[in-house]
């Protein structure tokens, strides 16, 4: 019969978890190839918030901008602009989120495609607006 583990024990193994995969890539900070980050990783990434945060997500697409000096974006593109501005009130939530999946991600972005055009509020590990 297989041992139950106790709720601290639990929690010291999903805290203890290695990264989520993702590589680093060559310095300078050059764009490189855009990649879609494994299905583990992003549920991962989503296992932390409530349930009503996974289901807006559950809607939204992701990838992962890499740059040559080892860091990169998270993109999480919305399917519209209300549910944009509602994951915008969880920016804490998700850098908390993103800093427990990717040690690499140093900043985010909520899009949403307008008019063929994709619109991103980039935004910090802080949950500052990077303005251009």
């Amino acid at each position: 019969m297989p041992r139950l583990q106790t709720h601290e024990q639990k929690r010291k193994l999903r805290t203890s978890e290695a990264g989520c995969g993702e590589s680093r890539t060559p310095r300078f900070n050059r764009e490189v190839p855009r990649t879609i980050p494994g299905i583990d990783s992003t549920q991962r990434f989503k296992r932390f918030f409530d349930s009503s945060s996974r289901a807006m997500l559950q809607d939204c697409l992701f990838r992962i901008v890499n740059y040559e000096d080892g860091t990169g974006t998270l993109e999480i593109l919305c399917p519209n602009e209300v549910v944009r501005q509602r994951l915008s009130k969880k920016k804490r939530k998700i850098t908390n989120n993103i800093n427990t999946c990717w040690s690499h991600i140093r900043w985010f972005s909520l899009c949403v495609q307008q008019d063929s055009e994709l619109d991103c509020q980039k935004f910090t590990r802080n949950g500052d607006l990077v303005t251009s």
